[in-house]
């Protein structure tokens, strides 16, 4: 979990996202199903700590410099990437994840401004 994934990750998409910008330049790009999954994979020593809402705020920031126009960041109640669980389940009462902190960090920072921008540091 570094920035240097996270680039990698997005970047992959980028040779067909300019190619369809270049074919319809109002089209959004849109990514669905987008998180990252540490419970489903045995990994709970990574479940709900900060390096989670981390990893969100730099996945969604980076793919917002690429112009990525929405995430769709899939809800349920046995993903190990939820922002929450809304219902009982397993036996333990509804609770929030890590995942949501980072959502409302991003949503504070980006705001409700219809002309805000998101812009790569430069090295």
């Amino acid at each position: 979990m570094n920035h240097t994934a996270v680039e990698n990750n997005i970047t992959q998409y980028e040779h067909e996202m300019e190619y369809a910008h270049e074919q319809e330049p109002t089209v959004p790009v849109v990514l669905g199903e987008i998180n990252g999954d540490s419970a489903n994979l045995n990994m709970s020593q990574v479940d709900g700590v900060f390096g989670s809402a981390l990893w969100l705020n730099d996945h969604l920031m980076m793919g917002m410099t690429m112009n990525i126009t929405r995430y769709n960041l899939i809800q349920g109640t046995t993903f190990g990437y939820v922002a929450w669980v809304p219902v009982p389940t397993k036996g333990q009462e509804p609770y929030v994840r890590a995942p949501l902190y980072g959502q409302i960090f991003d949503a504070e920072a980006i705001g409700h401004h219809p002309n805000v921008r998101i812009k790569a540091a430069v090295d």
